[in-house]
């Protein structure tokens, strides 16, 4: 956001199974020594070290408004692409501009076993318009 980078960015890709189209719902990490209060980025990375290979699954419970610690007023919207190759367009992109706190260990494990050292340069708008939501205060 405005040129600011994070040490860490999580993408949650969602797909309607009706109309095949995309959302992503992105939020920026930063490292901390107590990281996230309910340690759910812990129980994610620890999952996600066991996906060595590209097919591995596993079934797992998570609590994504935990690892989002979501605050709902204040979100950026706009149509774009997914960040990895073929980069498809069209894709609906949720932005939460708030850093989620994460343990040093835990963000390391997930760029070792989770698409290590992939990011794509600041891409130009091209012509689309971001939304933004956000909570004001009325003065009367």
């Amino acid at each position: 956001i405005d040129g600011n980078r994070f040490a860490g960015e999580a993408h949650f890709v969602h797909k309607n199974k009706d109309t095949q189209q995309l959302a992503v719902l992105a939020i920026f990490l930063t490292v901390s020594d107590i990281g996230n209060k309910s340690n759910e980025w812990d129980k994610y990375a620890n999952i996600a070290s066991q996906l060595t290979k590209t097919d591995d699954k596993t079934t797992c419970v998570l609590n994504l408004s935990r690892l989002m610690q979501m605050k709902h007023t204040e979100f950026y919207r706009y149509e774009g692409s997914l960040t990895s190759p073929p980069c498809t367009e069209g894709i609906i992109w949720t932005v939460f501009p708030y850093e989620v706190p994460i343990k040093e260990e835990s963000l390391n494990a997930l760029r070792q076993n989770i698409l290590p050292n992939t990011y794509r340069p600041l891409q130009p708008l091209n012509g689309r318009t971001v939304f933004r939501n956000y909570e004001h205060s009325q003065t009367i």
